[in-house]
């Protein structure tokens, strides 16, 4: 129930699909639709009779600026007064300048690469644990991240119910990784491929430092870089074709429950979102069954900690980091970032 609109369904009827989303659209939500430009902006207009009350702007313009150095300008000069998915390294900058400050947060937002147990090299297990151990995961959150981020033993966050603390994640040993490689039959190493789907900058840095620590063990890495959209969600997910892994982020639906973040990625059927195409860990369904199905807090503890020991034994991702989220602002705003990772604006006040 944390995620769930309402819209009216005579209008929705009457209008159709398309022109719901494109030019018609009708909500629950303390803003009316004003005009949409497709990768340009979309325009709303406060709703005077909200339930909740008056939002605090009256006009909302949400703009599509893909280059980050225009966004840093615009928001240096009031152009725009919120731009989300900061890239570290242009924090400093902004702490700096007279206009603009910096909000961060810890979030649920998860970094994972996910492996292809379906196919050489990474049906094995060695090799898999080999990958984990190659990666210098504390590096890449202080030199990429600027330290906003923090390591995690498997994939459950630690701001989730259900993360076990006693689990140790795999530190970085890149001749243990060579050793377990050798013993899953590759004593020369191997040639694999890895995708990512990225827009942001330093997303992309972190893809080509995890594919550069991967080939120096012997997992020769080839990283093939997708834009975000149709094209590659349907390649890495809905044909399942993303051998032999793919770097990806997950925020759990901004929901704090290791269900939002195992089911989707590990769950083979029913509705397996990733996990259907790439894990192959026998009873690993049947635990997160278990977990997403009682309202037993003490069940579900113990579900969560089997998931966990199994997933840190079976490796079916290389388990990285959890990340803050990182908002630069405008000063006439005051604003700060949440840890749903969502922008509430019924928080935002205009400074005076």
């Amino acid at each position: 129930m944390v995620f769930f609109p309402i819209i009216p369904k005579k209008h929705f009827e009457k209008v159709g699909a398309q022109a719901f989303a494109e030019s018609a659209p009708v909500g629950t939500g303390p803003y009316k639709f004003i005009e949409w430009k497709r990768d340009q902006y979309l325009k709303l207009e406060r709703f005077e009779g909200h339930w909740r009350g008056q939002a605090p702007f009256k006009n909302l313009i949400i703009r599509v600026i893909p280059e980050t150095s225009t966004q840093v300008a615009e928001l240096k000069t009031g152009g725009v007064d919120i731009i989300r998915n900061l890239a570290p390294d242009l924090i400093p900058d902004l702490k700096a300048h007279p206009n603009t400050y910096v909000s961060t947060a810890p979030i649920l937002r998860t970094h994972y690469v996910e492996l292809d147990m379906r196919e050489p090299p990474f049906n094995k297990k060695e090799a898999r644990q080999a990958a984990n151990y190659a990666i210098d995961r504390q590096a890449i959150v202080e030199k990429l991240m600027g330290g906003l981020g923090k390591v995690v033993p498997t994939i459950i966050n630690p701001l989730a119910f259900g993360y076990d603390p006693k689990v140790e994640g795999y530190s970085y040993d890149p001749k243990k990784a060579k050793e377990l490689l050798k013993q899953a039959g590759f004593p020369n190493g191997t040639d694999i491929t890895i995708h990512a789907g990225v827009s942001e900058a330093f997303f992309r840095q972190i893809a080509e430092a995890i594919a550069e620590m991967l080939s120096e063990v012997g997992l020769r890495t080839n990283l093939k870089v997708w834009d975000p959209g149709p094209a590659w969600n349907k390649f890495f997910q809905t044909e399942g074709k993303a051998t032999h892994g793919f770097y990806g982020t997950w925020g759990y639906y901004s929901t704090f429950d290791a269900d939002a973040i195992l089911h989707p990625l590990y769950h083979t059927e029913p509705g397996g979102w990733v996990g259907k195409w790439y894990t192959r860990i026998p009873g690993l369904d049947d635990l997160i069954d278990t977990g997403r199905s009682t309202l037993d807090k003490d069940k579900r503890l113990a579900a969560y900690t089997k998931v966990q020991s199994l997933l840190k034994d079976e490796a079916p991702s290389i388990f990285l980091f959890s990340q803050h989220d990182m908002l630069g602002v405008n000063k006439r705003v005051d604003y700060a970032a949440r840890g749903d990772e969502w922008i509430w604006l019924y928080d935002a006040k205009l400074r005076k």
